[in-house]
Order: C-alpha cells, then sequence, then structure tokens
C-alpha cells in the first residue's frame, strides 16, 4: 500500500483525494457449521469439508459402460478396468447398487455418435466417457448428442483424473451419477437455519420452494440464455431446471413462463404448492435493483395467479453477488486458515461496511483452497415470510452445503451454482447453431428442458416434440 501511494500520490493530489492506508475494521463473527447428514450419521466437519459417509438416497446404476477417446499411442483399457473396480467397491460402501462394468471400448473421434447409437440400445444407466482434457470439444458434443437426442445419461471423466484416482475421486463421481440417476448424497435440516423466536418460525412446516435464477449472455447476436434452478423437497437437495432466452441481458423477460414451469413441476412431484418462495439472483447493479426486483416479483406472483385464482406464496427475494471489491482478513492469527490465511467457513459482517438503508450482509461461506477468498454479499430487498438477520444469514449458509459435485461448502447457495450449470449446458447445445439463426436458438433453448424436439446428429429436427425422461431431475451435475 506504501508503494503504491508513493506511486500515484501526485495523481491523488491533483484529484483533491486523500487514500487512507489502514484497513477498515469491522466486527464478524462466525456461524456455527450445520450437521450435514448421511444414512449412517452426520459427517465430520473440518475447515468447511467433510469425508462423506454413505449416500442417504441411493440410486441404482445395474448396468453401465465406459468408452474412451482412442486420440494416443497410450492405451488407457486396463487402467479403466482397475478404475472401474474402484468404482464399483466404493459404490457398495456409499450404498449404491451398482453392478459391473460390461464393456470399455475405445472409439476415434469419428465414431463417437455411432458409438452413442449402439449404446442407447444397450439399456445402460449410464455411459464412462473418459476424455482426454477438461475442456475437449468433445465434451459439447457428447452431451448434445447422448442427451437431445437419445436420452442418455452420460458421464464424462478426464483421463488425467482417471490416472491418477483414489477413494476421494471415486466418492466424488459417484456423488454426482447419483444424482443424476435421481438419488442424493446428503442434506443439512434447513428447519434449524431458522430462530426459534424469530417471526419466520415455523417457515419449513409448510412446503417452500427455494429458487434460483441464472441469467447468461452468449456470443449469439442479441440472446441471452435465462435459467431457473428450483428445488422440489423439503432440504432443497434436488432440483429441476427451467431455460428460456431472454431479450433483456439483466432480466428473465419470460420469468412469468419459467415460473409456471416450475411451479407446475414441484406440483407434479410432491403434491403439493409451495406456500413459500426463497428467490436468488445474481447481482446487478445497485441503481436497478429496485426496478428490477418490481418486475420479477411482478412476474412471479402473476404466474401463481394465472395458475390458480388467490394463490399467493410468500416471497423473500435475495440478490447474492461476488462482483466486489471486499476482501476480509482477521488480525485474530487462530483464526487465519490455509495457504491464504482465509477467515473460517460461516464468517459473517453485517456492520460498519454495509448500507445503511438496506437489509444486506456479507457472507463467506467457503474456506478457500489457494488464493484469498472472496465474500459474497447479499441484499435481502423483499421478505413476505419476515426472516430476522440471524435466520436470513443462517439459512444463506445452511443453503451453501450438499452440494452434489463436492464435500465442501460452496461460496453461493447451491440452487444459484445449478442455474449456472444449467446455462453451461445450455451453451454446449447450441454451439451448431449459427449466430446467423437467432430463431432457431431461441427455439432450441426454450424447448430444451421442459420438452425436446427428436433431432439428427447435425441438430435437424425431425418428428414431433417428446417428453424426456432425463429433464425431470438436475442432471447438470
Amino acid at each position: 500500500m506504501a508503494e503504491k501511494r508513493k506511486l500515484f500520490e501526485q495523481d491523488f493530489r491533483v484529484a483533491g483525494l486523500e487514500i487512507e492506508d489502514k484497513m477498515v475494521k469491522a466486527e464478524a463473527r462466525v456461524l456455527e457449521e450445520p450437521k450435514v447428514n448421511y444414512a449412517n450419521g452426520a459427517a465430520q466437519m473440518r475447515e468447511g469439508s467433510w469425508n462423506p459417509l454413505r449416500f442417504v438416497k441411493p440410486a441404482s446404476a445395474k448396468r453401465w459402460g465406459c468408452v474412451y477417446l482412442n486420440m494416443s499411442r497410450f492405451n488407457p483399457e486396463q487402467k479403466i478396468w482397475d478404475f472401474s473396480c474402484m468404482l464399483q467397491k466404493i459404490a457398495h460402501e456409499m450404498g449404491m447398487e451398482f453392478g459391473d462394468c460390461e464393456f470399455v471400448n475405445g472409439v476415434g473421434p469419428r465414431e463417437i455418435g455411432d458409438f452413442l447409437d449402439w449404446a442407447k440400445n444397450q439399456e445402460l444407466d449410464f455411459l464412462l466417457c473418459v476424455i482426454d482434457r477438461k475442456f475437449s470439444d468433445y465434451y459439447p458434443k457428447i452431451k448434445a448428442y447422448a442427451e437431445r437426442t437419445l436420452d442418455l445419461l452420460t458421464q464424462c471423466l478426464v483421463l488425467k483424473n482417471l490416472e491418477r484416482a483414489n477413494p476421494q475421486l471415486c466418492k466424488m463421481l459417484l456423488a454426482k451419477i447419483n444424482a443424476k440417476l435421481g438419488g442424493y448424497s446428503c442434506y443439512v435440516d434447513l428447519k434449524l437455519a431458522i430462530q426459534e423466536n424469530s417471526d419466520a418460525a415455523g417457515l419449513f412446516e409448510v412446503p417452500v420452494m427455494i429458487q434460483a435464477l441464472d441469467i447468461n449472455t452468449t456470443q449469439t447476436d442479441g440472446l441471452t440464455i435465462a435459467t431457473l434452478a428450483s428445488s422440489f423437497d423439503e432440504n432443497a437437495t434436488s432440483f429441476n431446471m427451467v431455460a428460456r432466452t431472454t431479450l433483456e441481458p439483466n432480466f428473465a423477460t419470460k420469468l412469468e413462463e419459467m415460473e409456471q414451469a416450475a411451479l407446475v413441476n414441484f406440483y407434479k412431484l410432491t403434491r403439493a404448492k409451495p406456500q413459500a418462495i426463497i428467490f436468488f439472483r445474481p447481482g446487478m447493479n445497485e441503481a436497478d435493483m429496485a426496478h428490477i426486483m418490481t418486475l420479477e416479483i411482478k412476474a412471479i406472483m402473476k404466474a401463481c395467479n394465472e395458475l390458480e385464482d388467490g394463490y399467493c406464496p410468500r416471497v423473500t427475494y435475495i440478490v447474492a453477488t461476488k462482483m466486489h471489491g471486499t476482501r476480509f482478513a482477521s488480525s485474530n492469527r487462530s483464526l487465519q486458515l490455509g495457504k491464504g490465511l482465509n477467515l473460517p467457513a460461516g464468517t459473517v459482517v453485517d456492520t460498519e461496511i454495509t448500507s445503511f438503508d438496506k437489509f444486506d450482509f456479507y457472507l463467506q461461506s467457503s474456506m478457500g483452497i489457494q488464493g484469498t477468498s472472496i465474500p459474497t454479499h447479499y441484499y435481502i430487498l423483499h421478505d413476505d415470510n419476515r426472516l430476522d438477520a440471524d435466520s436470513a444469514q443462517g439459512l444463506c449458509y445452511y443453503l451453501c452445503h450438499g452440494f452434489a459435485r463436492c464435500n465442501r461448502t460452496i461460496s453461493m447457495p447451491n440452487a444459484m451454482k445449478y442455474a449456472q450449470l444449467a446455462s453451461a449446458r445450455a451453451r454446449n447445445w447450441c454451439k451448431d447453431i449459427p449466430a446467423a439463426n437467432p430463431r432457431e436458438y431461441e427455439e432450441r433453448v426454450d424447448n430444451m428442458l421442459d420438452t425436446k424436439y427428436l433431432v439428427d446428429r447435425n441438430g435437424n429436427k425431425s418428428g414431433k416434440k417428446q417428453k424426456s425422461s432425463l429433464y425431470q431431475t438436475s442432471f447438470f451435475f
């Protein structure tokens, strides 16, 4: 700070600025960690991470196979067979009914479509696809053809990770596979996040839907994808997705239609209507917050009213953003954890540096592995559920646990992360559409999760729309 101050001292003087070289001090507190429950007990938490136990709701994968892209002189077939044995052993320990790997086939890049056609006829529960690198060009091709055309669940794995596989990697991979097949690994009791003496006590005694919106601008001219992730169980462990294009980069213009689809899915899966909705959305310009909130809440309530006259669930509207320059460090050495000397998971700051006119707070819900952790800034802009500060902070922290892709707390609520994954999948499905054809792009996105067109390998429609069993669960894990 002293070096930079000397460097820009003249500029500061010309502008009439003075820069304090001491950090702002603010009081913070660390929330109590929730219990992450598995089938055989609660996991032991340590610095925001834990070792997984037996899955609460294990799925069945009796028939599965493996394909790898044969692109090098090295033949990984034997290593894949060894890995399949390890995966099966760990799966049984986690409570899954997991069969033997039925085949390990190597195919050339041009043969992958024909092989997926053949694999579909084998009636597999899922297909393990070993690819050469994380951002391989074949990943979107495999996902688009397997899911849009064949209704075939796939799980991709990078060859480098397979070569150094260990039980921990197998558990994380099985958690994803289990979620794709309709199970879930663990849960956090959200009722414990609400203070007993608060006005919101009893919130989770009635059906509650946790939702998150993500708006993602793509390379296609003038088109933006909006995805909505919605929970359908009492502890927000399972989600389904709705996707639509939107004409505005900061607002989901088809939110009313998306909300109706989410409410219908919730009713089909639970035979109940949510009496409360906790709605998260990514950050926006502070000057636009009130306007966008009004538009989106109006769209939500209109969707509810059109489904049933007089249906008016309580809505809590929360903006969560990491697009800010605030970072935290502790003056207490015992709270400086890891290489980055980060604060413990669950650290909350809600005084000194927060707004005077808004209900907001900073929550650092994950303990950073590398570098300085970025806290998430939460704004509670509308609250029919009457959450007090402790309940709101606890609820946001609880919702950062139980993510299906890792055994750690994450930096934002799970629903927001799943909505981001759905946006990424939508991009992968639409990479073959030229930018000059926005109508085809819009039609594909708007139909991709509720119903689907039968499409051939080149993306051409054939036949009528049909329902897909894949799209009833959050298979983007």
